[in-house]
């Protein structure tokens, strides 16, 4: 009988080539495209956090409603900054996203299914869409009455 050779080995040596030429590409695509670093703590990532002034309001309303009205202010974003995001937690598992180009009011009004007491927490936050935000939060329990 003719010795055969031992395919599994040859199988392996085949993945293990496969892997490293993706691995390869993926660092180029990543140096040509300029893909973000993972680093979330990186000042030049995003070296700004806007705030919350304290005029801003989180409120229920009548008909198992609640509302936020925030009046943003740059913190330590220069005034030419431009992206923002601001998040809101309605308390009851929804959450309400908004981007935003400049700073300016922003107000929702959420409807509750059911009555009851919900922390609201509102973020508003320098979004530089690369990478790390950094916020400022608001909460507040508000009752809802149906």
């Amino acid at each position: 009988k003719p010795a055969q050779l031992p395919q599994p080995q040859t199988f392996t040596m085949a993945r293990v080539f496969v892997y490293g030429v993706v691995v390869v590409a993926v660092a180029a695509l990543a140096s040509v495209f300029g893909l973000p670093p993972e680093i979330h703590d990186d000042p030049t990532c995003n070296p700004c956090r806007p705030v919350i002034d304290n005029n801003s309001v989180i409120e229920p309303v009548p008909g198992g409603r609640a509302d936020v009205s925030i009046v943003p202010d740059y913190g330590t974003c220069p005034v030419t900054y431009r992206n923002y995001r601001w998040i809101i937690n309605w308390g009851d598992g929804v959450e309400s996203y908004k981007n935003v180009s400049v700073i300016g009011p922003q107000q929702a009004v959420h409807v509750y299914s059911a009555g009851g007491d919900y922390n609201i927490t509102v973020g508003f936050c320098a979004h530089p869409h690369y990478c790390c935000d950094k916020c400022s939060y608001m909460s507040k329990v508000v009752k809802v009455v149906p």
